[in-house]
């Protein structure tokens, strides 16, 4: 039963109307706040474990090889790499001899900044001026990869980044229990009804969102020409134990803490304003945003994101909607196993 207003010096004070905007506020207020303590709690992993390595693997990305055939002498090699060299001292140069004849040639930037650009006219710039005749010239573009790629490639950051997150949640979420106490306002309930069916109703939805999902993801990935592979993906080539810590946190870990945070959270937010539907958008749009990799997985995850809020709205329940999850994450690394396999 609602209370009427308290009474002040006779008349009724005046009942707040619930604002649409700050529930919004509050909602982006909370994300970029788990966006924040999820940075700082992982920046010095990151710094610790492979900064150096990823750069490096950026670079070597970069490598442009060049095959030459002809015959060099010892005079024409070193002639060859010293030319190379002073055309492009932002670049590590490599001159290597291939049987039965000919070289090698390997121009790989000493920074990030550096360019690329020029190096195969600067090789045949720098031949003309040796004493081989008539070479011929075979370039081997790199498959460029950027610092993003590379990082979301490697699976120790992978599982870096989702530990981080998942305690920048169990953070958010005590913070604003005890803020609450001791009415209790500032976390709404995250279960009503029947445990057993919610959970049997997340089993089942599960298994059909998790092929539903995967068919979606592709079918983006081919929309907009995005690589298959994924963050995800990285961890199944990587070591037992990575792959363990991975699935263990993908299945277990973050089914619970994001639904508690994405659904029972920020759905709070527009239920107390009578606006749970603006709230399953909201939160999906911000659910697909947090797990930022290219534009074919955003579109796929905020999908996601309103099934499960709507699921969470029909059940009322926390249980139906992190089994989901749950069943969804388990489903699709058995995909990829498979396909790895």
């Amino acid at each position: 039963m609602v209370e009427p207003p308290p009474i002040i010096d006779g008349a009724q004070a005046p009942v707040p109307t619930p604002s649409v905007w700050k529930a919004l506020g509050v909602s982006c207020a909370l994300f970029a706040t788990l966006l924040l303590l999820a940075n700082l709690v992982s920046v010095p992993f990151l710094l610790l474990v492979s900064v150096d390595k990823t750069v490096s693997n950026v670079l070597n990305s970069r490598t442009t090889t060049i095959e030459i055939d002809g015959k060099f002498d010892g005079r024409a090699l070193s002639q060859l790499g010293e030319s190379v060299e002073h055309r492009f001292p932002d670049a590590v140069v490599s001159v290597s001899a291939r049987r039965p004849s000919g070289v090698e040639l390997s121009i790989r930037p000493k920074t990030l900044g550096s360019s690329t650009a020029g190096y195969e006219e600067g090789v045949r710039t720098a031949l003309s001026a040796t004493t081989v005749k008539a070479p011929k010239i075979r370039v081997k573009h790199p498959r460029r990869r950027d610092v993003f790629t590379e990082i979301m490639s490697d699976p120790m950051i992978i599982v870096i980044g989702a530990f981080s997150t998942q305690v920048s949640i169990v953070a958010i979420w005590l913070y604003l229990r005890r803020k609450g106490r001791p009415e209790g306002s500032d976390l709404p309930p995250f279960h009503q009804g029947s445990v057993v069916r919610a959970v049997l109703i997340g089993a089942v939805a599960g298994v059909f969102v998790a092929f539903g999902a995967n068919w979606l993801d592709d079918a983006f990935r081919l929309l907009f020409h995005v690589s298959t592979t994924g963050a995800w993906e990285s961890t199944i080539a990587g070591s037992p134990a990575v792959k363990i810590l991975a699935i263990s946190m993908a299945v277990v870990g973050a089914p619970i803490l994001e639904e508690v945070f994405f659904r029972g959270i920020l759905i709070g937010q527009f239920q107390r304003i009578d606006r749970a539907g603006l709230g399953v958008c909201v939160s999906s749009v911000l659910f697909g945003v947090a797990h930022m990799q290219d534009i074919a997985t955003i579109l796929t995850i905020t999908c996601m994101g309103l099934v499960l809020g709507t699921v969470y709205l029909r059940t009322r329940s926390l249980y139906a909607t992190v089994t989901l999850h749950m069943v969804n994450n388990a489903v699709s690394f058995w995909i990829l196993l498979r396909s790895s396999a």
